[in-house]
């Protein structure tokens, strides 16, 4: 997604919610996936810390945290503007939660924390509605 706006993520998270809510109206089951790594620089500590905060907005599915540390001028996630379309699409349709499934990073996995050593963040969550039951409109 080369647009890096929040405004043109709003306007495509409405599109794919209009989309998703014609789908299902057929019949149809809708599963949106947004891929991204989160922040990778040459910097463990500060990918830690950066993706911290990346992390806890998304778990607690709060947008108007989220997106200032998406739009932040040293921000290094590629797919920040496909992780903020696919929350507000969400919302729109419904969800109002998310469950971080696991969370970690390049330096974690291999051991290599040195300062300088390139490090890269990743994360999964799955964003619901908590009342299944309930629907949108």
């Amino acid at each position: 997604m080369s647009a890096d706006e929040p405004a043109v993520a709003q306007r495509l998270a409405e599109a794919l919610a209009e989309i998703v809510r014609q789908r299902v109206a057929q019949g149809v089951r809708v599963l949106l996936v947004a891929s991204s790594d989160l922040h990778h620089i040459e910097n463990y500590d500060q990918v830690v810390r950066r993706d911290r905060a990346v992390v806890e907005a998304i778990a607690a599915f709060d947008l108007e945290q989220l997106t200032p540390l998406l739009t932040a001028r040293d921000c290094s996630v590629c797919g920040r503007m496909p992780i903020l379309t696919l929350l507000r699409a969400s919302r729109l349709l419904g969800a109002d939660a998310v469950e971080v499934l696991h969370q970690t990073n390049s330096g974690d996995v291999t051991g290599q924390r040195r300062s300088g050593e390139y490090t890269v963040g990743y994360m999964a969550a799955a964003v619901y509605r908590s009342q299944p039951d309930a629907v949108a409109s």
